[in-house]
């Protein structure tokens, strides 16, 4: 519950935080016109909630000293990558839909994929990486290997984290229906239609933009009544980014 000035009076006292704020800040992401130089500045420009999902994200990888990720084949730099074009697709996106939607849906970007760090934890310490393996190298689908070994997903696991950590509940819900959006409730709907998008073009196991899902996911847009142009026009600018 705290605002702008608290954020920013805490986090001045980390200076590793305090510069990766700026960083972003200063990103071609958002495109502010002018350089941001100070640390309030910064926070005030980016708002409380995509300042908090970004020190939750920090923060919680922190917790793993060595965040090994080997059962789903990919490294803590993917981890990265993954939430973070996730998270300039919803922001390009919804920038243009609906700025009110923004903070929940870059923030469910951010954090969608930290359930994965769980479950490779516990692949670890029940030992049955190779069968995880198997089923994903069979399958070419984490959510399978996921549900045959645990009867559970990534995204309900960080669901899960996000309601232990006492978020929005409209947040923590829209990632857990977002691979079940038959089932999702009616308030959250159109969020977790939009998460399954974002989380399709961009796989948790491959930080690469998925181009060829484009057409795809436009249909799909468009049966559930959302303006496809904005999606793709986010895609297009993600592209452009990816490739520079």
């Amino acid at each position: 519950q705290s605002t702008t000035k608290d954020m920013n009076n805490a986090i001045k006292t980390d200076p590793i935080m305090s510069a990766k704020i700026l960083k972003i800040a200063n990103s071609p992401l958002y495109g502010f016109r002018s350089k941001i130089e100070s640390l309030q500045h910064g926070v005030s420009m980016l708002g409380k909630d995509r300042i908090l999902a970004i020190i939750l994200q920090d923060a919680f990888v922190g917790e793993f000293e060595n965040l090994d990720l080997s059962p789903y084949n990919i490294n803590s730099k993917t981890f990265y990558e993954v939430s973070t074009k996730r998270m300039q697709l919803m922001t390009f996106w919804f920038s243009k839909v609906s700025i009110n939607l923004l903070p929940i849906l870059t923030t469910s970007a951010l954090l969608g994929n930290i359930g994965m760090a769980v479950v490779a934890k516990e692949i670890k310490r029940r030992k049955v990486e190779s069968d995880f393996k198997e089923i994903l190298e069979k399958s070419q689908n984490y959510h399978a290997a996921e549900s045959e070994i645990f009867m559970t997903s990534t995204e309900e696991v960080s669901a899960d984290i996000m309601s232990h950590w006492g978020l929005d509940h409209m947040l923590s819900q829209s990632v857990r229906f977002s691979f079940d959006i038959a089932n999702a409730p009616g308030d959250v709907k159109h969020l977790a239609i939009a998460n399954y998008v974002a989380y399709n073009t961009i796989s948790s196991i491959d930080s690469r933009v998925r181009a060829d899902l484009s057409e795809e996911m436009g249909e799909f847009l468009g049966e559930m009544n959302f303006e496809v142009k904005p999606y793709k026009d986010a895609l297009l600018k993600l592209m452009d980014l990816e490739n520079r």
